[in-house]
């Protein structure tokens, strides 16, 4: 599982790249999903808290990103 590896090596770069082979979608909705997933077939709390962690270090990574401003030149 990718959040398994992240918490062993904090990488959301690496996690990022691991998500990216399930499609074009952003990392974070990967996770979300998997949360939601894991909640219905009953996994354990340990497994999900390792998945909500995953999940707040993409939203801080996210957050983290300034949009390019733009400069007018006269």
């Amino acid at each position: 599982m990718v959040a398994e590896s992240y918490q062993s090596n904090s990488s959301t770069v690496l996690a990022a790249y691991q998500l990216a082979y399930l499609g074009d979608d952003e990392p974070l909705r990967y996770v979300q999903q998997a949360i939601i997933d894991a909640e219905q077939l009953n996994f354990s709390a340990a497994d999900i808290d390792i998945l909500a962690n995953l999940a707040g270090a993409f939203q801080g990574a996210q957050a983290t990103i300034t949009p390019p401003v733009a400069t007018v030149t006269p």
